[in-house]
């Protein structure tokens, strides 16, 4: 998935072209030079509208790929060395349908190896036949099998990495909104809300160690914990059913 990522595509693309029989890629109407780059790489570069989250375009990647092993990794994205040198052999194995692999997230160019940040583990290889993805926004592949952990990196570089409170966090948190029931009364979202983000930093930053990656690590901590406080936040908002606001002004 791909939208004005002509900063990272490349780098993206390099780390794939070499292991994998073929590339599809779904982009969001880019305006820069993000499909000329792509398309360098391969010619399964197929454009979507873009609706602010790129998850529900994965199934329609999905339709257009032909191989039996899916790897599904975002532009921001790369893949370490060692991953490279065992996909093929992880294809091979039997008996298993999905493999996971451990992110590790890179904020203003440091690498977050401790609390929340590491090893922040995604499914990223499966079995084209055997997945499907469910949801709205950051939504795991549903694999119908068995699903085997790796040690093996993905490294990801973290966007919106200059400022504290990004807007698609507030987006997220919306479509977040909408697309869970909302059974309680508004206080109990707001209590929710604080209570999620005081157990980022409390339980993850401190007692897991988040601490130790330093200054980086304190903002990165910090910005998921505003992340998760804005879900339940924008919950408490739309708790009301006079509240509740149309999707499609949320997408705009």
């Amino acid at each position: 998935m791909t939208r004005n990522a002509e900063s990272t595509v490349r780098r993206c693309l390099d780390s794939v072209v070499d292991v994998v029989d073929e590339i599809v890629i779904v982009d969001g109407n880019s305006s820069d030079n993000t499909v000329k780059i792509c398309r360098e790489y391969t010619d399964l570069v197929f454009s979507r509208k873009p609706k602010g989250f790129a998850d529900p375009d994965r199934n329609y990647a999905l339709s257009k790929a032909s191989g039996d092993w899916i790897l599904y990794i975002d532009s921001d994205e790369w893949l370490s060395r060692n991953l490279r040198d065992s996909l093929r052999r992880l294809v091979a194995t039997e008996d298993v349908d999905a493999f996971s692999f451990c992110r590790v997230n890179h904020f203003l160019s440091r690498p977050l190896l401790h609390g929340l940040a590491y090893p922040d583990t995604q499914t990223r290889l499966y079995r084209r036949d055997r997945t499907c993805y469910a949801g709205i926004v950051h939504e795991q592949p549903m694999v119908s099998g068995k699903v085997v952990d790796t040690t093996f990196d993905i490294l990801h570089e973290q966007r919106d990495a200059s400022t504290l409170l990004s807007e698609r966090y507030v987006r997220y948190g919306m479509i977040y909104a909408h697309q869970h029931p909302l059974e309680r009364r508004r206080w109990y979202y707001l209590v929710r809300a604080a209570k999620n983000s005081g157990r980022i930093m409390l339980f993850y930053y401190f007692r897991k160690k988040g601490y130790l990656d330093g200054l980086c690590g304190f903002v990165w901590h910090l910005r998921v914990a505003i992340e998760y406080f804005l879900r339940s936040f924008c919950m408490a908002l739309l708790s009301e059913p006079q509240r509740r606001w149309p999707l499609k002004r949320v997408f705009l």
